[in-house]
């Protein structure tokens, strides 16, 4: 038992000791104890100078008095949370302890009194002085702050000491000691201040210190102008010397109010919660009001600085040299808010992916499979959609040849040596940081240290607990096929490699063989890593003056537009998505348990990448809204957009039923009756030959003809037959794309192309003859029989895509609304991009 003690005692004396014995660094002079050592030390020179210069008046400072003591008093605070918590924090502390459990407990008010002594009253010691008297210390210092604002407006260079005149004409005191002791004053507010700063620090990093210490001096700032404007408002005369100085007080108010909004803001954030949308909403309006507040001050200082006719009073020609100093002082602080809170919202993943091209298409099939197959294993984030129909688009889009466009894989994965160097960086922070003591802070676990370097936790805590328990089920089964996964694309030895090859006879072990031969470990390590695969579809020259309508359109068309001489408004556009269908093209390829941190690590790493390599002028990001993906995009730097809404039908309901029944059970009066009628006939084809090919594109351009004879831009690139050609014959094999023509008298009167998806099924690319199309209602006719091969095949869902939303909600579709995420690469095209991308018709 003795032994025991001992041994905690001496580990308790270690740490103290260790507390001291650290090597001389340039934070021992703007640490906290530092901060209040300044404080303590000129708050004390201060009273000492005071009492010395009216000791024949036998006055004293009271307020210089009480801030020593306060500072004294907040000395002994921060000594108790540096070593007596420790004290209590190792007395409760057993050696085996688990540190996982004592980890998922230490939140909790009931557990926090366990890393106190046995003692009971240690615990509410520290609620006493932490939650109690350091709060009205603080408040104490505050109003002390103030008082010597005041005193310093008041009295001024030529009576720094605020004494009334008969003692000051007793005192006599020379110049320099008026500047002497204004100097002291002036070095003791602003170490209060800076002690205000830290009193209650979030532990963000050192701007926070910085940004709170800031609003402080703003409002000493604010409240000595609003004093020296109120003591010549009352001695002046003159009308428009009293309106200007009432126009100053107006400023100093609004000052005084810009500088609490900033201190609610220094309350509530924190790094978890700092690229918060509520959070970021509120620093938006702190940022406007510090431009609008900045022009104010920048007004202000220029009129407080030109000389004019001035004269309230017989003795005053001139505005006090202060007043243009301080606002001059003012419009740099409103600067340096700036700043910081761009620092606050400042976006940086932690666990950074790299952004790659791909070489999809020099796969083998089995390779090939290899991807489809982990695509569908993430079947709920890749909602919709198979491995293998996605694999074969994205083959499809990389072999077209469409002049002005081109497309790329990138293969997103994750960095591990980086993630080695965060983690081996986080083990020796841990073990540094249990003798680092940071300032005593409003958290309710005071033995909790955290680190400086945390500004990219927010990327951590995106995802609310609840999202991760909701992920649990579907982990368990996703482990079972992932490890049946790796097992059938683990490369094998050559040895092994070679005993197969001697009885590769029959057709079955030859597959399997080349199977075998073509699990090599590069592409192993490729499929294990990767995050997703995203297609990349650029648009050389996306002309941003056709998606602005009106007469302001056409007029930038004619002077910034692609055939003008100077196309400034001709861009390189990148569609992380597919043009035909307009789809989301990132397929997530390993599971997670936070999809909102993953999804905006992708898009952020696909911005960083864009930047260096492919350069596009915009990137959009076309998906479904969905809760998860909208969250993400805020803290990935993107900006959210709205796209015209999609129109899908659920067929699962109606699973097993005829067309007929369906469309009895909608509701939906069938419009074939013309076309039946007339004989007209359904023909869907999978011959993509040159002739029904070019007939896609003659009826498709009838329909990009009446939207530009309409005023609605046209699409962002025209397709041409080469493009239905190689969608037909190229990575096609199990017929995933089909024609679809509608013709009456031998005459196509209209036609689309068909994309099967998976889950979904989709029309694309239609084309009508507008003067025959509608007597005969051969747009409702298309849909029908869409959704009639969509039944026949038991597909889940039928997709419409946007525009002529009436006609789809009548036949059953329900509205889907597309969210669009932009980034620009310049940011000032940023609201002009957002404008057009949102007019994009797809």
């Amino acid at each position: 038992m003795f032994n025991k003690e001992r041994s905690k005692y001496n580990c308790i004396n270690n740490n103290l000791i260790s507390s001291f014995n650290v090597k001389p660094s340039l934070k021992w002079f703007y640490n906290s104890f530092a901060i209040i050592f300044y404080s303590f030390i000129f708050n004390l020179i201060d009273a000492i100078i005071y009492t010395k210069f009216t000791k024949s008046l036998h006055y004293i400072n009271i307020s210089s008095i009480i801030a020593v003591i306060t500072d004294f008093l907040i000395l002994l605070i921060e000594i108790y949370n540096r070593f007596f918590i420790i004290n209590y924090t190792y007395n409760s502390t057993e050696p085996k302890i688990d540190e996982k459990n004592e980890n998922k407990n230490k939140n909790s008010n009931k557990n926090s009194k366990n890393h106190f002594c046995n003692s009971k009253w240690s615990y509410y010691t520290y609620l006493i002085i932490d939650k109690v008297i350091k709060k009205c210390l603080w408040i104490l210092l505050l109003i002390l702050c103030i008082l010597k604002v005041v005193s310093i407006s008041s009295g001024k260079i030529e009576n720094p000491l605020d004494l009334n005149k008969s003692d000051l004409n007793y005192l006599n005191m020379s110049p320099n000691n008026k500047i002497a002791y204004l100097i002291i004053s002036i070095l003791a507010l602003l170490a209060n201040s800076a002690l205000l700063s830290i009193w209650w620090s979030t532990t963000i990093s050192s701007v926070y210190l910085l940004f709170a210490s800031i609003n402080f001096i703003q409002i000493m700032i604010a409240i000595s102008i609003i004093q020296i404007n109120v003591d010549l408002i009352n001695l002046s005369f003159d009308g428009p010397a009293k309106k200007m100085h009432n126009l100053f007080i107006l400023c100093g108010s609004f000052m005084i109010g810009q500088s609490i909004m900033g201190l609610s803001i220094v309350l509530l954030i924190n790094e978890k919660n700092r690229l918060n949308e509520l959070i970021g909403k509120l620093i938006f309006f702190y940022d406007i009001f510090i431009i609008l507040i900045g022009l104010l001050l920048i007004s202000c200082t220029s009129v407080a600085s030109i000389k004019f006719d001035y004269k309230p009073f017989a003795n005053l020609n001139e505005i006090p040299i202060s007043l243009p100093i301080l606002f001059g002082l003012s419009v740099g602080l409103n600067l340096l808010e700036f700043f910081c809170t761009r620092y606050f919202r400042f976006r940086k993943v932690i666990n950074q992916f790299i952004v790659e091209e791909y070489d999809l298409i020099n796969l083998t099939n089995h390779q090939k499979q290899g991807w489809s197959k982990l695509i569908d294993l993430n079947h709920k984030y890749n909602n919709g959609i198979s491995g293998e129909y996605a694999i074969s688009l994205m083959e499809n889009y990389i072999n077209s040849d469409l002049p002005g466009m081109n497309c790329k894989v990138l293969r997103v994965y994750k960095d591990n040596n980086n993630n080695m160097n965060n983690n081996n960086s986080t083990k020796q922070h841990n073990e540094s940081s249990k003798n680092d003591k940071s300032f005593s802070s409003s958290s309710s676990s005071p033995y909790k240290h955290y680190n400086k370097n945390t500004m990219d936790t927010a990327f951590d805590t995106l995802d609310h607990e609840s999202l991760l328990f909701s992920n649990a089920p579907t982990l368990c089964s996703t482990t079972n096929d992932m490890k049946n996964l790796e097992e059938e694309f683990k490369p094998i030895s050559k040895s092994k490699l070679k005993r197969l090859n001697k009885k590769k006879q029959q057709e079955k072990q030859k597959l399997e063989y080349q199977s075998l031969e073509n699990n090599t470990e590069k592409f192993y390590n490729e499929l294990m890593n990767t995050e997703a695969l995203v297609l990349l579809t650029i648009i050389t020259d996306f002309d941003l003056s056709e998606r602005i309508p009106g007469w302001i359109g056409k007029k930038l068309n004619k002077l910034f537009g692609k055939n003008s001489k100077f196309p400034i408004l001709c861009i390189k556009f990148g569609l992380l998505g597919f043009h035909w269908p307009f789809k989301r093209s990132t397929f997530y390829c390993s599971s997670t348990r936070k999809p909102i941190a993953r999804s905006s690590s992708i898009l952020y790493a696909i911005s960083k990448w864009n930047n260096h390599n492919e350069k596009c002028t915009v990137l959009l990001d076309p998906t479904y809204k969905d809760a998860d993906l909208e969250a993400s995009i805020t803290y990935s730097g993107w900006y959210k957009i709205y796209l015209p809404n999609s129109h899908i039908i659920d067929l699962r309901p109606y699973n097993n039923q005829s067309s007929t029944e369906y469309f009895k059970a909608i509701k939906y009066r069938n419009q074939e009756n013309a076309f039946k009628q007339a004989n007209g006939q359904v023909i869907e084809t999978n011959i993509f030959n040159f002739e029904n090919c070019q007939e896609i594109i003659h009826m498709n351009q009838n329909i990009s003809n009446s939207r530009v004879e309409n005023g609605q831009s046209s699409q962002l690139v025209n397709a041409n037959w080469e493009f239905i050609y190689n969608l037909g014959n190229f990575s096609n094999e199990k017929k995933f794309r089909s024609l679809l023509f509608l013709k009456v008298d031998n005459t196509v009167i209209a036609s689309c192309v068909i994309f099967r998806l998976g889950d979904t099924i989709t029309s694309d690319i239609q084309g009508l003859d507008h003067e025959i199309s509608k007597k005969y209602k051969a747009y409702f006719v298309m849909m029908q029989e869409v959704i009639k091969i969509a039944l026949r095949e038991n597909v889940s869902f039928v997709d419409f895509g946007p525009t002529t939303e009436n006609a789809k909600v009548t036949i059953g579709c329900n509205v889907v609304p597309l969210l669009g995420s932009i980034y620009p690469k310049n940011k000032f095209l940023g609201p002009i991009i957002k404008f057009a991308a949102s007019k994009v018709d797809v």
